[in-house]
C-alpha cells in the first residue's frame, strides 16, 4: 500500500509536550472599588492569610508547522483559600470588614497562553523568532464575613495581548537552553495595563523523544479598570516559580 510521508519542518521533533511541577510564588495587591467610590488596597498574602507559596500541575508545549512556523502553548490554575482575623479595616467593593473580624478569602487564578513564533533564525543548534500571542488570566476573589454574613465577590478575565522573543540555543547533543520574554501595554478609554512575561530553561535530553527540564518564569501584571464587566478597581498580580517538567518530543 502507498504511504504518505509527513513532512520534514527541518527540527529534530515537529512538536514537544512539556508536564510538570509548578512551584509558585504569587504577589497580588488589589484594590476593589464599588460604583460610589474607592476600596481599600489589599495585599492578599499579607492582609488576607493567602498562601505565599503554591505547587501546581503545569502543560507547556509547542508544535511546529514549518521550519519557520510554530504555536506555543501554556496552561495551569492555582488556587487559595485562607481565614484569617483582619489587623485593619478594609473596604471591598459595597462592603466595609472591620477590625479583628475573621475573614474568610479564596483566591482562583487559570492561566492560558498562546502564542505564533516567526523564526527567522534557524539553525542546527537553536532558533530565534518572534512571537506574537495572547495571555488570558481569569481571577476570581471572594471575601466574607461568616459572623455578619457581609460577603463581595469579583472575578476579571483579562484576555492581554503580548509581543516578543523567542529562542533555543543548543550547548552540547544533550543539553540546551531555551529562553522568550514577552510584553503589553495598553491605555484605551476606561482601562489600562501592562504584562511582562519572561522564561528562561534547560532541557537534558536522555535521547530525541525525552528530556527532563528545569525552567524559570516571571510574570507581572498591572490593570487599572473602571469598567470591565463585574471588576472596577485595580490589580497588581504577578507570581514567579520553578518548574521541574517531563518533556516528550514526537514527529519531524
Amino acid at each position: 500500500m502507498p504511504t504518505v510521508a509527513q513532512e520534514d519542518v527541518g527540527h529534530a521533533e515537529r512538536g514537544s509536550v512539556m508536564i510538570g511541577a509548578f512551584v509558585t510564588e504569587p504577589n497580588t495587591s488589589a484594590r476593589v472599588d464599588s460604583v460610589n467610590g474607592k476600596g481599600t488596597a489589599i495585599d492578599l498574602e499579607r492582609d488576607l492569610g493567602l498562601d505565599t507559596s503554591k505547587t501546581v500541575a503545569r502543560i507547556d508545549g509547542y508544535y511546529w508547522f514549518s521550519t519557520r512556523h510554530r504555536l506555543d502553548y501554556s496552561l495551569f490554575r492555582f488556587a487559595r483559600n485562607a481565614s484569617k482575623a483582619l489587623e485593619r479595616a478594609v473596604v471591598v467593593g459595597d462592603r466595609t470588614f472591620t477590625l479583628s473580624r475573621t475573614i474568610e478569602s479564596d483566591s482562583d487564578a487559570s492561566i492560558f497562553k498562546v502564542a505564533y513564533t516567526f523564526a527567522p533564525i534557524v539553525r542546527e543548534g537553536g532558533e530565534l523568532g518572534i512571537t506574537m500571542g495572547l495571555y488570558t488570566a481569569k481571577i476570581d476573589l471572594a471575601i466574607r464575613d461568616r459572623q455578619s454574613g457581609a460577603e463581595e465577590s469579583r472575578d476579571l478575565t483579562a484576555p492581554l495581548p503580548v509581543i516578543g522573543l523567542r529562542g533555543r540555543c543548543a550547548l552540547s547533543k544533550r543539553i540546551s537552553l531555551r529562553g522568550s520574554i514577552e510584553v503589553f501595554s495598553l491605555d484605551v478609554g476606561d482601562a489600562d495595563g501592562r504584562l511582562s512575561d519572561a522564561t528562561i530553561g534547560a532541557d537534558y535530553s536522555f535521547n530525541d523523544r525525552i528530556a527532563l527540564g528545569l525552567a524559570y518564569n516571571l510574570v507581572s501584571v498591572d490593570i487599572n479598570a473602571q469598567d470591565a464587566g463585574d471588576f472596577i478597581g485595580q490589580l497588581d498580580w504577578g507570581y514567579d516559580g520553578v518548574m521541574l517538567y517531563f518533556k516528550t518530543n514526537f514527529g519531524r
